[in-house]
């Protein structure tokens, strides 16, 4: 699947999430122990504003964006997806070097890991909010494969993911959700 294709139907995906959360359930906990939704999607719109600035030269320095607080974060989210997929269009985005936390590596690797973490944490969001948990089967796919052959996953349980977890079916969602350590 084409890396910006990807990026789009993810910011996608974790938009209408996003969009449906009400202020009332921002105390409710998520699949992220240490985050209620709140937090979860601040984390969301902090990582999109971060990795913007990735494509440019800038650093992923996830800078905090406090959108929760007056209930604008679907305006919030609407407004960094579209600049996030502006930045990441630019020609020679996805082959430049970036400034990674993890290292420099080429833009497509880092929009990769961003990939994933965006889809993940909007998985997380429905969970916690109660909406559709369906992920697209290529979105899932790669997630995997970035999780496995970029971040090296199983090189660095216990830091980001928890220990995978018997995978309930054999579905890419299912594989993805267990492998990520998400049940």
């Amino acid at each position: 699947m084409d890396l910006l294709e990807a990026y789009t139907q993810t910011l996608a995906f974790t938009g209408t999430r996003v969009a449906a959360t009400r202020p009332e359930q921002f105390g409710d906990p998520t699949p992220c122990s240490d985050w209620d939704v709140a937090a979860l999607l601040e984390h969301i719109l902090s990582v999109i504003s971060s990795y913007s600035a990735l494509p440019t030269g800038g650093h992923a320095v996830a800078p905090p964006v406090e959108a929760t607080a007056d209930g604008h974060h679907p305006e919030a989210y609407a407004t960094l997806a579209r600049d996030a997929i502006k930045a990441w269009s630019e020609p020679g985005a996805l082959d430049r070097p970036c400034h990674h936390v993890m290292g420099v590596m080429p833009g497509g690797r880092a929009l990769a890991i961003h990939i994933t973490d965006v889809l993940l944490h909007g998985w997380d969001l429905a969970v916690a909010t109660g909406q559709d948990t369906t992920i697209d089967p290529e979105l899932a796919g790669l997630a995997t494969a970035t999780l496995r052959d970029v971040l090296h996953l199983d090189k660095g349980r216990g830091r980001f993911f928890a220990p995978a977890l018997p995978s309930p079916g054999g579905d890419p969602q299912s594989v993805l959700l267990a492998y990520a350590g998400r049940g």
